[in-house]
């Protein structure tokens, strides 16, 4: 996010909806990662058959809205501007 903010959270929603993906056909399509050189044959057909339907769209924009905002929620509070100890004692003293 230092170069290009906007590219980079546009890269990175995507990769979500990409990540949504891929848990609808882990979970509902029933393909684990060794089946990409196992079986790729059917896994493709599979795959284009499931975006003709629209419980995999919902599946995969719920699970990739949900995982962004988990990075959103993680990405702010670890980027969270903190007070110094010293700024809070000084306040304090003002008081």
């Amino acid at each position: 996010i230092k170069f290009n903010p906007l590219l980079a959270w546009v890269s990175i929603g995507v990769i979500c909806l990409l990540c949504g993906f891929g848990i609808y056909v882990g979970r509902f399509l029933r393909y684990n990662s060794w089946d990409v050189l196992k079986r790729p044959l059917s896994l493709t057909a599979d795959m284009l058959t499931s975006f003709s339907q629209s419980t995999p769209l919902g599946i995969t924009l719920g699970f990739g809205c949900f995982l962004f905002l988990l990075f959103n929620m993680f990405y702010s509070a670890k980027n969270k501007p903190q007070k110094s100890y010293h700024e809070k004692s000084i306040r304090q003293k003002t008081k």
